[in-house]
């Protein structure tokens, strides 16, 4: 499948994974089955925007490496 983001367009195949976070607390909070897309020759995996943007707020600091759940 294609998929076309800022870079441009890739190929690769769809997926799902789960994702454990663990706030400044020590508290973990568990999201299963959260589509991904899996880019071919890349050891990366693109997250979008559904489950994840349903269940948090997300604050990008860019200038401070960071994103905020």
């Amino acid at each position: 499948m294609e998929t076309a983001g800022i870079g441009g367009s890739v190929e690769g195949h769809e997926s799902v994974i789960s994702m454990t976070f663990v706030d400044m607390g020590n508290n973990r909070f568990s999201v299963k089955d959260i589509p991904v897309y899996i880019v071919a020759g890349v050891h990366e995996v693109v997250i979008g925007r559904k489950k994840i943007f349903d269940v948090f707020r997300i604050i990008f600091e860019q200038d401070n490496d960071k994103i905020i759940l």
